[in-house]
Protein backbone atom coordinates (compact mmCIF):
# COMPACT_ATOMS: atom_id res chain seq x y z
CA UNK A 1 0.00 0.00 0.00
CA UNK A 2 0.60 3.72 -0.63
CA UNK A 3 0.90 7.01 0.34
CA UNK A 4 -1.36 8.96 -2.14
CA UNK A 5 -0.36 12.53 -2.73
CA UNK A 6 -2.07 14.90 -4.38
CA UNK A 7 -0.67 15.41 -8.04
CA UNK A 8 1.36 12.40 -8.02
CA UNK A 9 1.59 10.71 -11.32
CA UNK A 10 -1.14 7.62 -12.09
CA UNK A 11 1.52 5.19 -12.06
CA UNK A 12 2.80 5.03 -8.76
CA UNK A 13 1.95 1.57 -7.01
CA UNK A 14 5.33 0.18 -6.02
CA UNK A 15 5.22 0.02 -2.21
CA UNK A 16 8.05 1.96 -2.26
CA UNK A 17 6.85 4.48 -4.31
CA UNK A 18 7.44 8.31 -3.80
CA UNK A 19 6.34 11.05 -6.31
CA UNK A 20 8.86 13.19 -6.03
CA UNK A 21 11.54 10.63 -6.93
CA UNK A 22 13.44 10.71 -9.55
CA UNK A 23 14.37 7.81 -12.11
CA UNK A 24 18.00 7.16 -10.91
CA UNK A 25 16.51 7.21 -6.73
CA UNK A 26 14.30 4.24 -8.13
CA UNK A 27 17.03 2.04 -9.19
CA UNK A 28 16.08 -1.54 -7.76
CA UNK A 29 18.05 -2.91 -5.11
CA UNK A 30 19.15 0.54 -4.18
CA UNK A 31 19.01 1.22 -0.43
CA UNK A 32 17.71 5.00 0.17
CA UNK A 33 16.34 7.86 2.50
CA UNK A 34 14.08 9.91 0.72
CA UNK A 35 13.08 13.86 1.20
CA UNK A 36 10.35 13.24 3.37
CA UNK A 37 12.30 11.73 5.72
CA UNK A 38 15.06 14.68 5.94
CA UNK A 39 12.42 16.92 6.19
CA UNK A 40 10.68 15.44 8.77
CA UNK A 41 14.40 14.99 10.16
CA UNK A 42 15.27 18.20 10.44
CA UNK A 43 11.32 19.21 11.72
CA UNK A 44 12.71 16.87 14.66
CA UNK A 45 16.18 18.84 14.86
CA UNK A 46 14.58 22.42 15.51
CA UNK A 47 11.45 20.91 17.19
CA UNK A 48 14.63 19.74 19.74
CA UNK A 49 16.54 22.41 20.06
CA UNK A 50 13.45 23.85 21.17
CA UNK A 51 12.45 21.23 23.68
CA UNK A 52 15.91 20.34 25.26
CA UNK A 53 16.83 24.12 25.63
CA UNK A 54 14.04 24.30 27.65
CA UNK A 55 14.49 20.12 29.30
CA UNK A 56 17.99 21.21 30.44
CA UNK A 57 17.40 24.06 32.80
CA UNK A 58 13.96 22.14 33.93
CA UNK A 59 15.69 19.70 36.38
CA UNK A 60 18.45 22.73 37.37
CA UNK A 61 15.64 25.44 37.60
CA UNK A 62 12.99 23.27 40.15
CA UNK A 63 16.11 22.11 42.22
CA UNK A 64 18.34 24.93 42.55
CA UNK A 65 15.68 27.89 42.36
CA UNK A 66 12.98 26.37 44.12
CA UNK A 67 14.66 23.48 45.95
CA UNK A 68 12.26 20.76 45.82
CA UNK A 69 13.28 17.06 46.73
CA UNK A 70 14.15 13.98 44.31
CA UNK A 71 10.08 12.55 45.10
CA UNK A 72 8.30 15.84 44.30
CA UNK A 73 10.77 16.05 40.93
CA UNK A 74 10.33 12.25 39.82
CA UNK A 75 6.13 13.49 40.50
CA UNK A 76 6.60 16.25 37.93
CA UNK A 77 8.92 14.02 35.54
CA UNK A 78 5.50 11.59 35.62
CA UNK A 79 3.05 14.36 35.07
CA UNK A 80 4.56 15.70 32.33
CA UNK A 81 4.77 11.83 30.73
CA UNK A 82 1.35 11.66 31.53
CA UNK A 83 0.68 15.05 29.55
CA UNK A 84 1.67 13.35 26.60
CA UNK A 85 0.19 9.92 27.06
CA UNK A 86 -3.48 11.47 27.48
CA UNK A 87 -3.05 12.74 23.79
CA UNK A 88 -0.63 9.78 21.86
CA UNK A 89 -3.52 7.41 21.33
CA UNK A 90 -5.76 10.26 20.35
CA UNK A 91 -3.10 11.41 17.75
CA UNK A 92 -2.70 8.07 16.36
CA UNK A 93 -6.65 7.45 15.77
CA UNK A 94 -6.92 11.25 13.99
CA UNK A 95 -4.31 10.38 11.70
CA UNK A 96 -6.04 7.05 10.62
CA UNK A 97 -9.50 8.11 10.88
CA UNK A 98 -8.52 11.29 8.86
CA UNK A 99 -6.40 9.72 6.64
CA UNK A 100 -4.45 12.76 6.90
CA UNK A 101 -1.55 12.62 9.68
CA UNK A 102 0.33 15.62 8.50
CA UNK A 103 -2.44 18.07 9.65
CA UNK A 104 -2.37 16.09 12.86
CA UNK A 105 1.29 16.49 13.36
CA UNK A 106 1.61 20.00 12.63
CA UNK A 107 -1.28 20.36 15.02
CA UNK A 108 1.18 18.78 17.56
CA UNK A 109 4.64 20.80 16.61
CA UNK A 110 2.73 23.77 16.64
CA UNK A 111 1.29 23.81 20.18
CA UNK A 112 4.90 22.55 21.59
CA UNK A 113 6.17 26.01 19.66
CA UNK A 114 3.66 27.98 20.98
CA UNK A 115 3.91 26.54 24.57
CA UNK A 116 7.49 29.12 25.00
CA UNK A 117 5.12 32.26 24.58
CA UNK A 118 3.50 31.10 27.63
CA UNK A 119 7.42 30.28 29.37
CA UNK A 120 8.35 33.84 28.17
CA UNK A 121 5.50 35.54 29.96
CA UNK A 122 5.13 33.14 33.32
CA UNK A 123 7.33 32.41 36.49
CA UNK A 124 5.58 28.79 36.60
CA UNK A 125 6.73 27.06 33.80
CA UNK A 126 4.73 23.35 34.94
CA UNK A 127 1.66 23.92 33.25
CA UNK A 128 2.79 25.01 29.95
CA UNK A 129 5.43 22.56 30.45
CA UNK A 130 2.40 19.97 30.19
CA UNK A 131 1.15 21.60 27.27
CA UNK A 132 4.12 20.98 25.24
CA UNK A 133 4.36 17.49 26.35
CA UNK A 134 0.74 17.00 24.93
CA UNK A 135 2.45 18.31 21.68
CA UNK A 136 4.58 15.89 21.74
CA UNK A 137 2.58 13.16 22.18
CA UNK A 138 -0.18 14.31 19.86
CA UNK A 139 2.27 14.81 17.04
CA UNK A 140 4.83 11.62 17.71
CA UNK A 141 2.48 9.00 16.23
CA UNK A 142 1.72 10.53 12.83
CA UNK A 143 5.18 11.74 12.44
CA UNK A 144 6.14 7.99 12.96
CA UNK A 145 3.62 7.01 10.19
CA UNK A 146 4.63 9.58 7.71
CA UNK A 147 7.74 8.28 7.89
CA UNK A 148 6.85 4.75 7.55
CA UNK A 149 4.46 5.61 4.36
CA UNK A 150 7.61 7.45 2.73
CA UNK A 151 10.03 4.30 3.88
CA UNK A 152 10.92 1.43 1.43
CA UNK A 153 9.61 -0.85 3.71
CA UNK A 154 12.87 -3.23 3.18
CA UNK A 155 14.92 -0.55 5.33
CA UNK A 156 12.36 1.10 8.28
CA UNK A 157 15.05 0.68 10.57
CA UNK A 158 17.16 3.14 8.24
CA UNK A 159 14.80 5.53 7.65
CA UNK A 160 14.11 5.42 11.38
CA UNK A 161 17.63 5.68 12.16
CA UNK A 162 18.11 8.65 10.16
CA UNK A 163 15.26 10.39 11.59
CA UNK A 164 16.03 9.78 14.95
CA UNK A 165 19.81 11.14 14.17
CA UNK A 166 19.00 14.56 13.21
CA UNK A 167 16.52 15.10 16.17
CA UNK A 168 19.54 13.82 18.23
CA UNK A 169 21.66 16.21 16.53
CA UNK A 170 18.43 18.87 17.88
CA UNK A 171 19.04 17.56 21.34
CA UNK A 172 23.01 17.54 21.81
CA UNK A 173 22.65 21.46 20.23
CA UNK A 174 20.09 22.60 22.56
CA UNK A 175 21.98 22.19 25.62
CA UNK A 176 24.98 23.97 24.14
CA UNK A 177 23.51 26.78 23.16
CA UNK A 178 21.94 26.79 26.73
CA UNK A 179 25.42 26.26 27.95
CA UNK A 180 26.74 29.49 25.96
CA UNK A 181 23.80 31.37 27.10
CA UNK A 182 24.48 30.42 30.83
CA UNK A 183 27.93 31.67 30.63
CA UNK A 184 27.53 35.01 29.48
CA UNK A 185 24.34 35.82 30.86
CA UNK A 186 24.02 32.99 34.00
CA UNK A 187 20.59 32.28 34.77
CA UNK A 188 18.89 34.01 31.94
CA UNK A 189 16.36 32.36 31.50
CA UNK A 190 14.08 34.51 29.00
CA UNK A 191 16.93 34.84 26.40
CA UNK A 192 16.81 30.85 26.69
CA UNK A 193 12.62 30.68 26.24
CA UNK A 194 13.08 33.08 23.45
CA UNK A 195 15.77 31.44 21.41
CA UNK A 196 13.57 27.92 21.75
CA UNK A 197 10.55 29.73 20.07
CA UNK A 198 12.17 30.88 17.57
CA UNK A 199 14.26 26.95 17.15
CA UNK A 200 10.15 25.64 17.41
CA UNK A 201 8.50 27.77 14.71
CA UNK A 202 11.40 26.51 11.99
CA UNK A 203 10.37 23.13 13.08
CA UNK A 204 6.77 23.73 11.98
CA UNK A 205 7.83 25.40 9.05
CA UNK A 206 10.00 22.82 8.25
CA UNK A 207 7.20 20.18 8.10
CA UNK A 208 4.67 22.30 6.66
CA UNK A 209 6.53 23.24 3.68
CA UNK A 210 9.10 19.67 3.28
CA UNK A 211 6.67 16.98 3.57
CA UNK A 212 3.94 15.98 1.46
CA UNK A 213 0.22 16.35 2.50
CA UNK A 214 -1.55 13.71 0.31
CA UNK A 215 -4.15 11.18 2.24
CA UNK A 216 -3.65 7.68 2.49
CA UNK A 217 -5.09 5.62 0.08
CA UNK A 218 -6.80 2.92 1.82
CA UNK A 219 -8.62 1.71 -0.98
CA UNK A 220 -5.94 -0.85 -2.70
CA UNK A 221 -2.54 -2.51 -1.53
CA UNK A 222 0.51 -2.17 -3.70
CA UNK A 223 -0.38 -5.17 -5.73
CA UNK A 224 -3.63 -3.68 -6.96
CA UNK A 225 -5.96 -5.84 -4.74
CA UNK A 226 -9.04 -4.56 -2.35
CA UNK A 227 -7.44 -3.37 1.08
CA UNK A 228 -9.37 -4.43 3.92
CA UNK A 229 -11.58 -1.88 6.23
CA UNK A 230 -10.81 -1.06 9.61
CA UNK A 231 -11.80 0.58 12.41
CA UNK A 232 -9.82 3.51 13.81
CA UNK A 233 -10.77 3.05 17.55
CA UNK A 234 -10.53 -0.87 17.32
CA UNK A 235 -6.84 -2.27 17.70
CA UNK A 236 -8.60 -5.82 17.61
CA UNK A 237 -9.60 -5.55 14.71
CA UNK A 238 -5.89 -5.82 12.81
CA UNK A 239 -5.06 -9.00 11.57
CA UNK A 240 -1.69 -8.30 13.68
CA UNK A 241 -3.43 -6.98 16.53
CA UNK A 242 -1.56 -9.69 18.77
CA UNK A 243 1.56 -9.15 17.36
CA UNK A 244 1.34 -5.00 18.43
CA UNK A 245 0.55 -5.59 21.58
CA UNK A 246 2.91 -7.73 22.19
CA UNK A 247 5.34 -4.80 21.39
CA UNK A 248 3.29 -2.66 23.22
CA UNK A 249 3.19 -4.48 26.42
CA UNK A 250 7.02 -5.26 26.06
CA UNK A 251 7.54 -1.39 26.01
CA UNK A 252 5.06 -1.54 29.48
CA UNK A 253 7.36 -3.95 31.11
CA UNK A 254 10.63 -2.02 30.10
CA UNK A 255 9.58 1.21 30.26
CA UNK A 256 8.61 0.69 34.20
CA UNK A 257 12.05 -0.29 34.60
CA UNK A 258 13.77 2.68 32.69
CA UNK A 259 15.06 5.40 34.27
CA UNK A 260 14.81 8.39 32.51
CA UNK A 261 17.87 10.56 31.16
CA UNK A 262 16.94 14.16 33.35
CA UNK A 263 16.40 11.54 36.39
CA UNK A 264 19.81 9.59 35.76
CA UNK A 265 21.63 13.18 35.24
CA UNK A 266 20.24 13.95 38.40
CA UNK A 267 21.60 10.99 40.40
CA UNK A 268 25.15 12.42 38.42
CA UNK A 269 25.31 14.95 39.36
CA UNK A 270 23.73 14.54 43.31
CA UNK A 271 26.16 12.20 44.07
CA UNK A 272 29.54 13.64 41.87
CA UNK A 273 31.04 16.19 41.71
CA UNK A 274 29.61 18.65 39.14
CA UNK A 275 29.68 22.44 38.87
CA UNK A 276 25.87 23.52 38.40
CA UNK A 277 26.58 25.44 34.95
CA UNK A 278 28.23 22.34 33.49
CA UNK A 279 24.78 20.31 33.88
CA UNK A 280 23.60 21.16 30.07
CA UNK A 281 26.39 19.13 28.78
CA UNK A 282 25.30 15.60 29.79
CA UNK A 283 22.47 15.96 27.63
CA UNK A 284 25.38 16.81 25.33
CA UNK A 285 27.70 13.69 26.30
CA UNK A 286 24.19 10.95 25.87
CA UNK A 287 23.39 12.72 21.92
CA UNK A 288 27.04 12.44 20.97
CA UNK A 289 26.85 8.51 21.58
CA UNK A 290 23.07 8.04 20.04
CA UNK A 291 24.27 10.04 16.63
CA UNK A 292 26.97 8.38 16.38
CA UNK A 293 25.23 4.39 16.95
CA UNK A 294 21.71 4.94 15.59
CA UNK A 295 22.06 4.81 11.77
CA UNK A 296 24.56 1.78 12.40
CA UNK A 297 21.85 0.21 15.30
CA UNK A 298 18.77 0.93 12.60
CA UNK A 299 21.01 -1.09 9.85
CA UNK A 300 21.36 -3.89 11.93
CA UNK A 301 18.05 -4.29 13.18
CA UNK A 302 16.72 -4.73 9.40
CA UNK A 303 19.27 -7.63 9.25
CA UNK A 304 19.00 -9.51 12.14
CA UNK A 305 15.68 -8.43 13.53
CA UNK A 306 14.34 -5.25 15.53
CA UNK A 307 13.28 -6.89 18.28
CA UNK A 308 16.87 -9.16 18.87
CA UNK A 309 17.99 -5.65 19.14
CA UNK A 310 15.70 -4.06 21.73
CA UNK A 311 16.66 -7.07 23.99
CA UNK A 312 20.47 -6.53 23.28
CA UNK A 313 20.31 -2.80 24.74
CA UNK A 314 18.90 -3.72 28.07
CA UNK A 315 21.90 -4.63 29.83
CA UNK A 316 23.58 -1.50 28.80
CA UNK A 317 20.98 0.17 30.73
CA UNK A 318 21.67 -2.47 33.55
CA UNK A 319 25.57 -1.49 33.40
CA UNK A 320 24.28 2.02 33.76
CA UNK A 321 22.27 1.34 36.81
CA UNK A 322 25.75 -0.81 38.62
CA UNK A 323 28.35 1.47 37.71
CA UNK A 324 26.36 4.24 39.42
CA UNK A 325 25.64 1.84 42.66
CA UNK A 326 28.71 0.87 42.67
CA UNK A 327 31.25 4.13 42.12
CA UNK A 328 28.86 5.59 44.33
CA UNK A 329 30.32 9.72 43.38
CA UNK A 330 30.88 9.15 39.72
CA UNK A 331 34.38 10.77 38.93
CA UNK A 332 34.87 12.62 35.18
CA UNK A 333 35.91 8.96 33.45
CA UNK A 334 32.50 7.47 35.19
CA UNK A 335 30.51 10.28 33.60
CA UNK A 336 31.80 10.13 30.07
CA UNK A 337 31.30 6.02 30.29
CA UNK A 338 27.56 6.04 31.67
CA UNK A 339 27.06 9.32 29.01
CA UNK A 340 28.28 6.83 26.04
CA UNK A 341 26.19 3.90 27.43
CA UNK A 342 22.82 5.89 27.78
CA UNK A 343 23.60 7.27 24.28
CA UNK A 344 23.81 3.67 23.04
CA UNK A 345 21.13 2.36 24.77
CA UNK A 346 18.90 5.15 23.38
CA UNK A 347 20.00 3.96 19.53
CA UNK A 348 19.26 0.70 20.01
CA UNK A 349 16.09 1.18 21.53
CA UNK A 350 14.19 4.88 20.82
CA UNK A 351 13.52 4.40 16.48
CA UNK A 352 13.05 0.59 16.68
CA UNK A 353 9.83 0.40 18.56
CA UNK A 354 7.62 2.53 16.24
CA UNK A 355 9.68 0.41 13.63
CA UNK A 356 8.56 -2.93 14.72
CA UNK A 357 4.98 -1.65 15.17
CA UNK A 358 5.24 -0.14 11.28
CA UNK A 359 6.10 -3.62 10.32
CA UNK A 360 3.09 -5.00 12.03
CA UNK A 361 0.25 -2.62 11.22
CA UNK A 362 -1.64 -2.25 8.32
CA UNK A 363 -0.84 1.21 6.20
CA UNK A 364 -4.86 2.10 7.28
CA UNK A 365 -4.76 1.96 10.67
CA UNK A 366 -0.48 2.70 11.35
CA UNK A 367 -1.01 5.50 13.20
CA UNK A 368 -2.54 3.84 15.92
CA UNK A 369 -0.44 0.88 15.60
CA UNK A 370 2.40 3.20 16.15
CA UNK A 371 0.15 5.03 19.25
CA UNK A 372 -0.46 1.78 21.14
CA UNK A 373 3.52 1.14 21.31
CA UNK A 374 4.14 4.56 22.28
CA UNK A 375 1.46 4.24 24.99
CA UNK A 376 3.18 1.46 26.26
CA UNK A 377 6.58 2.84 26.15
CA UNK A 378 5.12 6.59 28.07
CA UNK A 379 2.91 4.83 30.52
CA UNK A 380 5.88 2.52 31.74
CA UNK A 381 8.06 5.60 32.18
CA UNK A 382 5.81 7.20 33.91
CA UNK A 383 5.51 4.78 36.66
CA UNK A 384 9.57 4.75 36.65
CA UNK A 385 9.65 8.21 37.74
CA UNK A 386 7.41 8.37 40.15
CA UNK A 387 8.71 5.15 41.72
CA UNK A 388 12.42 5.93 41.71
CA UNK A 389 12.00 9.69 42.82
CA UNK A 390 10.01 8.30 45.44
CA UNK A 391 12.29 5.26 46.93
CA UNK A 392 15.90 7.57 46.04
CA UNK A 393 14.33 10.47 48.15
CA UNK A 394 12.52 7.99 51.25
CA UNK A 395 15.12 5.16 50.94
CA UNK A 396 18.83 6.48 49.65
CA UNK A 397 19.77 6.14 46.06
CA UNK A 398 21.81 2.61 46.51
CA UNK A 399 18.45 1.48 47.46
CA UNK A 400 16.85 2.87 43.96
CA UNK A 401 19.27 2.00 41.95
CA UNK A 402 19.65 -1.43 43.24
CA UNK A 403 15.38 -2.17 43.19
CA UNK A 404 15.83 -0.97 39.58
CA UNK A 405 18.77 -3.04 38.29
CA UNK A 406 17.06 -6.33 39.62
CA UNK A 407 13.85 -5.13 38.47
CA UNK A 408 15.38 -4.77 34.68
CA UNK A 409 16.47 -8.51 35.23
CA UNK A 410 13.06 -9.77 35.47
CA UNK A 411 11.60 -7.44 33.10
CA UNK A 412 14.39 -8.25 30.79
CA UNK A 413 13.60 -11.88 30.82
CA UNK A 414 9.80 -11.04 30.86
CA UNK A 415 10.36 -9.29 27.24
CA UNK A 416 11.96 -11.75 25.90
CA UNK A 417 9.18 -14.15 26.47
CA UNK A 418 6.54 -11.95 25.20
CA UNK A 419 8.54 -10.92 22.03
CA UNK A 420 9.32 -14.80 21.08
CA UNK A 421 6.74 -15.15 18.28
CA UNK A 422 7.91 -12.08 16.74
CA UNK A 423 11.73 -13.55 16.59
CA UNK A 424 10.58 -16.71 15.90
CA UNK A 425 8.30 -15.98 12.78
CA UNK A 426 9.04 -13.85 9.88
CA UNK A 427 7.40 -10.31 10.35
CA UNK A 428 5.29 -8.94 7.76
CA UNK A 429 6.09 -6.04 5.59
CA UNK A 430 3.96 -2.86 5.56
CA UNK A 431 2.93 -3.39 1.97
CA UNK A 432 1.95 -7.39 2.25
CA UNK A 433 -0.67 -6.84 5.22
CA UNK A 434 -0.24 -10.45 6.32
CA UNK A 435 -0.20 -11.39 9.66
CA UNK A 436 3.06 -12.20 11.31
Amino acid sequence: MYLSVRRAPADVDAPDADPGASPADKSPGKPRVRGPIYALGLTSFFTDISSEMVAVVLPTYLIARLGIGEAAFGAIEGLLAASGVLLLLLGGILADRTRRPKPVAVGGYSLSALTRLGLLTSFNPIGFLMADRLGKGFRAAPRDALISFHSDPKHLGRSFSVHRSLDTAGAMIGPLIVFAIFTILPDDYQTVFAISLLAGLLGVAMISIGVPGGKVDRRQSADGAPATSYSPLRLRDLPNAGGVKRVSLTAAVLGTTTVSDAMLYLVIFRTGDLELKFFPLLFVGTSLAYLALAIPMGILSDRIGKPKVLLAAQPIMLAIYLILLITGGPTTPVIVGCLALLGAYYAMTDGLFPAVASELTPIAARGRGIAAVGFGTAAGRLLAGLAFGAVWEFVGIEVALSLFAIALVVATGAAAVILTPLMSNQMSTPASGASS
